[in-house]
């Protein structure tokens, strides 16, 4: 099962790794990277195939892409 509901309680922990990541002037790949890690363990449930893809629509809603 793929966590993607928008009150996920971490969804804003995850954003956030990436926008603080961006911030501190590293590039969109490792803080995307970073997002996924912290998507992973608090969704162990979900494969490392389908947490990317959870991450990328979490940060595209949020930046308004």
């Amino acid at each position: 099962m793929v966590v993607t509901e928008k009150t996920c309680i971490c969804r804003g922990i995850v954003t956030r790794t990436y926008r603080e990541r961006i911030a501190k002037g590293c590039d969109d790949g490792d803080a995307f990277r970073s997002a996924v890690t912290v998507y992973q363990l608090r969704h162990p449930e979900v494969t490392k195939d389908e947490a990317p893809y959870v991450v990328a629509e979490w940060i595209c809603d949020d930046s308004g892409r």
